[in-house]
């Protein structure tokens, strides 16, 4: 089989899955629903100078407070074929492991993007609508502005890569998208111990887009987008690369083949 034959078939796959349909249908209202709702105060509190945020800050934190989001449908794209021994049947069906691993990888990667490029425009619209004179683009900003949502989607994809990684290495569902949306939600919140937890993915990430929004933090971190994105670079190579090494070394039973 082909990478593309594999693609297409894992995505069948991921598309009969009601828990993911789910996920992705609730992922949309979700985002929808908090950027109409926040958007109101933060524009409001912008306008009236209640809020010492500027206009080219504005709505790119959805991005971050939402990014437990993709990791639910990483997780789920991955973790399903640890149940009812569908693993066994997948590796039957694709003897050639790694391009199992790269398609359920590329799978979450569309995905996700697809997710972080629908939150980045309902925030333009949302958040930067309403603004006149203000807004970035009004103001000459919109580059900057456009740059930071760029990475906010970056962030996102990386999250979902290695977030499917883990839950191709972990079996258990329950512990990855435990441990995740730990990491996504409270991971700054490390910070409060020592400096060195910057380096977590999901701290690192941040850092990629809102570097400038932390600086209130107890012991805030101090890393520039650029090597940010180059520790969540690496933390995603390390975890595909372990995925990779699992699934080729994980026992499928009594029907295991060899591989082509």
């Amino acid at each position: 089989m082909s990478f593309v034959d594999v693609l297409a078939s894992e995505t069948r796959k991921a598309l009969t899955l009601p828990s993911l349909r789910l996920t992705v249908t609730l992922t949309i209202l979700l985002m929808a629903s908090y950027c109409a709702l926040d958007a109101r105060g933060a524009r409001s509190a912008l306008l009236s100078g209640q809020d010492a945020m500027g206009p080219q800050e504005l709505g790119v934190y959805a991005l971050a407070n939402l990014a437990f989001l993709p990791v639910i449908a990483a997780v789920l794209i991955a973790s399903s074929e640890h149940v009812g021994g569908q693993l066994t049947d997948s590796i039957l069906a694709v003897p050639r492991r790694h391009l199992l691993v790269l398609a359920k990888l590329t799978l979450a990667a569309m995905l996700i993007f697809a997710e972080a490029a629908l939150l980045s425009i309902m925030i333009l619209a949302f958040y930067q609508g309403g603004l006149g004179s203000i807004s970035v683009f009004a103001s000459g900003a919109g580059t900057h502005y456009l740059a930071s949502l760029a990475m906010g989607t970056a962030y996102w994809t990386l999250l979902g890569l290695f977030s499917t990684s883990v839950a191709m290495v972990v079996r258990s569902q329950t512990t990855v998208l435990a441990v995740m949306i730990l990491l996504t939600g409270a991971g700054m919140a490390f910070l409060m111990i020592n400096k060195v937890f910057q380096y977590l993915p999901t701290n690192a990430g941040l850092m990629m887009f809102i570097g400038d929004q932390t600086e209130d933090l107890a012991n805030p971190p101090d890393l520039e987008p650029t090597p940010a994105t180059a520790v969540v670079v690496a933390w995603v190579l390390a975890a595909i690369a372990t995925a990779l090494v699992a699934i080729k070394r994980r026992d499928v039973g009594a029907r295991q083949v060899t591989p082509q």
